[in-house]
């Protein structure tokens, strides 16, 4: 089950912190990164009570949500449930996307700043 955990947080660690300096490189001063970032982190930390607060239960759409799929797979392994490939690999795959993406971002910014100067 650790394994798994792992398996399943450590692309979403990545997503969050290309997310978090996607933010920081746009941010005018320290003071405005803070409070994005702390934005960033709050949703992240709200968005597994969708799965709690839920009347429906769990949803196919859970798993295409970033830290709710997470939290949505961690619950199923919890419960003995083994989670099918597919249901591990569209987190995983969102994930990777949005650190890909993130990381991008930054690398352009950082670019065009080097060309600037």
């Amino acid at each position: 089950e650790a394994a798994l955990f792992v398996a399943l947080l450590l692309p979403l660690a990545g997503a969050l912190s290309g997310v978090l300096m996607a933010i920081a490189i746009r941010s005018r001063s320290v003071k405005e990164a803070q409070a994005s970032s702390s934005v960033v982190v709050l949703l992240t930390s709200l968005v597994p009570l969708v799965s709690i607060f839920g009347q429906g239960g769990e949803a196919a759409w859970h798993l295409w949500v970033p830290a709710l799929g997470q939290v949505t797979l961690m619950t199923r392994v919890l419960k003995g449930e083994v989670p099918g490939l597919l249901d591990l690999a569209v987190p995983l795959a969102v994930s990777v996307v949005v650190a890909a993406a993130s990381v991008a971002d930054v690398a352009r910014r950082l670019r065009r700043s080097a060309l600037a100067q």
